[in-house]
């Protein structure tokens, strides 16, 4: 919901970066509910961090939306996107700030 709402009620450049098709389905096509926001699937999980650089390279996002963070690879991609101003919306999992370094 917040992908769609950035891109179309907020009429932002979003891409998603779907590594394990949550966000927008499985398959070709996206699943509506993303609504204008694009969305780039991951071949495997161990190119992730390479598809989050790919994304702000080659898409020109103001945001982009992950479905997980989960290895330092992927911490340090996410970095880098907000270091160059585009927004993030991500989950990570652990109890404490410390689980997740």
């Amino acid at each position: 919901e917040i992908a769609r709402m950035l891109a179309d009620d907020y009429d932002k450049r979003v891409m998603i970066v779907d590594t394990s098709n949550e966000i927008g389905g499985d398959g070709d096509i996206p699943h509506p509910g993303i609504g204008n926001a694009r969305r780039l699937q991951v071949p495997n999980q161990e190119m992730q961090h390479k598809v989050l650089i790919e994304a702000v390279e080659n898409h020109m996002p103001q945001a982009i939306v992950i479905d997980e963070i989960g290895t330092k690879l992927e911490a340090m991609a996410a970095s880098t996107i907000a270091q160059r101003g585009i927004q993030l919306v991500a989950s990570a999992h652990g109890l404490t700030i410390e689980n997740l370094t």
